[in-house]
């Protein structure tokens, strides 16, 4: 465990230059107690600085709507140059980069920075199937949300996918709107065979929504930042800086 540890922090902090390693701990995974040992041991400073629920919406447990979302026009995501275009029609823009990079700044105290990185892990084409974007355009609001597909596996035997939101942003929509979307993500991937859909409350997402959709809480997450550095200070500073962004996200 150890000398993976060193690999990937010779890989992250060495290789690519990045000053922070965001990772989660998932509770009821016996792994999380044998990586976390092995952080101790190293003296690796790792801060567990956010606690929240694994919502997940399991396709044999949950009724899925069948029709098609009528009150939004719904796009896939994709770049090019400095906008975000629908993916079936490149010629249509949605927004351009800069535009959606200030909107986010507006709303949260605290974000992650649309650079090539992230715009490349999500709005890849042709499709990596690891992961991707949507958009709604309702007639008022939009709402953007990025995925990632998670390819489950028993022992070596492929068992399936599931969709796990990872970002939410939706200025000025309703909370009826975003259940719309919700919804419509839902009746997707079920169509696409997939198993489930998680969710985490980063996401804004409230539990009173997601219940009515019919995600259940599953299980603990716990959301870690550490440097390179083996320091408490960062960590910290860490806490302090989510703590605001909770206070101002608006």
């Amino acid at each position: 465990g150890g000398s993976v540890l060193e690999g990937i922090n010779e890989a992250v902090f060495g290789e690519h230059s990045a000053d922070l390693i965001f990772s989660t701990f998932h509770e009821g995974h016996a792994g999380s107690l044998t990586v976390q040992s092995t952080f101790d041991r190293l003296g690796y400073a790792v801060n567990r600085f956010h606690k929240t629920k694994l919502w997940v919406l399991r396709f044999d447990r949950a009724l899925v709507p069948r029709q098609p979302l009528a009150s939004a026009r719904v796009c896939e995501v994709a770049r090019k140059d400095n906008r975000l275009v629908d993916a079936g029609s490149p010629g249509v823009d949605l927004i351009r980069i800069d535009t959606l990079q200030r909107s986010i700044d507006e709303s949260h105290a605290m974000s992650f920075a649309l650079e090539a990185g992230f715009l490349d892990a999500y709005l890849a084409r042709p499709s990596t199937a690891t992961a991707g974007a949507y958009w709604f355009d309702f007639d008022n609001a939009w709402c953007w949300i990025t995925y990632t597909l998670n390819h489950l596996l028993y022992n070596d035997d492929a068992i399936g996918v599931s969709l796990q939101i990872q970002t939410l942003h939706a200025p000025k929509c309703r909370e009826s709107q975003i259940e719309a979307a919700l919804r419509e993500i839902a009746r997707r991937a079920h169509a696409a065979d997939h198993l489930a859909v998680l969710a985490m409350d980063q996401c804004g997402l409230s539990p009173a929504l997601l219940t009515r959709l019919g995600f259940r809480a599953d299980d603990d997450l716990y959301f870690a930042v550490r440097s390179e550095e083996h320091t408490s200070e960062l960590q910290s500073q860490f806490r302090i800086s989510y703590a605001v962004f909770c206070l101002k996200k608006k």
